[in-house]
């Protein structure tokens, strides 16, 4: 239909490109706003909003820079949902020094630009900066809204801030009358498993005045695997499967409880469940933008233009990994029943190490890497990635499905827990 339109307004296009947004088509989104920026119809704040989002998704900071540049130049005002979703854009493009720059250059600041901002240190864990964020909007007057706590709390999360997070729960709904959501629960029962207090977290599940649903157990499943809490792990995992029967990634994440059981028959039981019921989950995959151009890798890809380099060089890496970093894979986190020699080479044909191997070919040396996945990372690709980081004197920013990693000289932002 939209082709089909001779004359095309500043609504049409916008549309097009949220249709394409929403779908999760964000190379066609920015193609798209190119295309329109070649017409004579110019972007309002409603279309740039709306490709800023495409972009944070994208991990594509030298477009968001473009958009950036464009608003600088046509003078557009920086204010509200505007100036919020460029320090989304630029949190979400692993670049938080220039949120930071965005928000402190706000002239007016309302509680969705505050909130951005604390969400944006508590995605790159800093918990305790997402605290200091949060004292200074009350000190200017601002009064936090549900969001706002949402994401404080998750940032504590992420920080091992316990007493911090249990504290702000309870101002939420003494000092400010806001009943909690239930993602604001979810983020407590996550803040109390990530602690490894998931016991705790079980009775404050059973604690709560509304009944809980599937983010709730499904915080709780996360935590149990971590700490290897299988018992309360299969209460969780029933919970989950009985709430959401259709998801999935629900099932996916029960098999790899049961396959870290050394429940093999049952793990793939219920992974057999997914075909039955005709349901699809997103293959793993990562990305990496080198100039101005976004390359997508999945596991043990081999389409890229330059598939044998890459390999090569992941080759290189490991190797070099082996000798000087002592590095040993760790197998324990392929989730099949296969022989050892398979799993390590699952391990090896990760998608983001095919990425990291395409940005060390691909850039000069000391160049950062910002490579995003849309999974968990798992632990052996994030101790391979801390090793990079220290022999190959690279920083490499990953955002995964949880949080952002900075990873420096063989350390990560993460402390190791995420």
């Amino acid at each position: 239909m939209f082709k089909t339109v001779e004359e095309k307004d500043i609504v049409t296009w916008t549309s097009m490109i949220n249709s394409y947004t929403n779908n999760g088509l964000l190379n066609e989104a920015v193609a798209l706003f190119a295309e329109m920026q070649n017409t004579d119809i110019q972007p309002d704040s409603v279309a740039l909003v709306s490709i800023l989002g495409a972009i944070a998704d994208l991990s594509s900071l030298a477009k968001g820079k473009e958009i950036h540049g464009f608003l600088i130049r046509r003078n557009f005002r920086m204010e509200g949902a505007t100036v919020s979703s460029l320090v989304d854009m630029y949190s979400g493009c692993g670049s938080m020094g220039n949120a930071l720059k965005v928000f402190n250059g706000a002239k007016c600041k309302d509680v969705v630009l505050w909130t951005a901002i604390i969400n944006a240190a508590g995605m790159h864990g800093h918990g305790k900066q997402a605290i200091d964020l949060f004292k200074r909007m009350l000190e200017t007057g601002v009064a936090p809204d549900h969001v706002s706590f949402l994401a404080l709390l998750y940032a504590c999360s992420h920080s091992k801030l316990v007493d911090e997070g249990k504290c702000y729960l309870d101002m939420m709904m003494t000092m400010y009358r806001l009943e909690p959501w239930q993602e604001h629960y979810a983020c407590v029962v996550d803040l109390l498993g990530r602690a490894g207090q998931t016991e705790d977290a079980y009775e404050f599940i059973k604690s709560m005045p509304l009944e809980p649903t599937s983010v709730v157990w499904c915080a709780l499943l996360g935590a149990c695997r971590v700490h290897k809490n299988h018992e309360l792990a299969m209460v969780a995992a029933n919970k989950l499967l009985e709430l959401e029967p259709n998801n999935p990634g629900n099932y996916v994440l029960v098999s790899n409880v049961f396959t870290e059981m050394g429940k093999w028959s049952n793990a793939k039981e219920v992974r057999a469940r997914i075909s039955e019921r005709g349901l699809r989950k997103d293959p793993a995959c990562s990305w990496i933008e080198i100039g101005n151009n976004v390359h997508t890798f999945t596991a043990r890809d081999h389409s890229h233009r330059d598939a044998e380099r890459i390999h090569l060089k992941l080759n290189e890496v490991t190797e070099k990994l082996r000798k000087e970093g002592g590095y040993i894979e760790d197998t324990r986190f392929v989730l099949h029943d296969v022989s050892e020699e398979e799993k390590v080479d699952v391990l090896h044909r990760h998608s983001e190490r095919l990425a990291i191997s395409f940005g060390l070919i691909s850039t000069r040396p000391g160049t950062p890497l910002r490579i995003a996945k849309n999974l968990r990372v798992c632990g052996d690709c994030h101790e391979f990635t801390k090793l990079v980081s220290k022999l190959f004197e690279r920083e490499i920013v990953v955002r995964d499905a949880n949080r952002f990693h900075h990873f420096r000289g063989g350390s990560c932002s993460c402390g190791d827990f995420w």
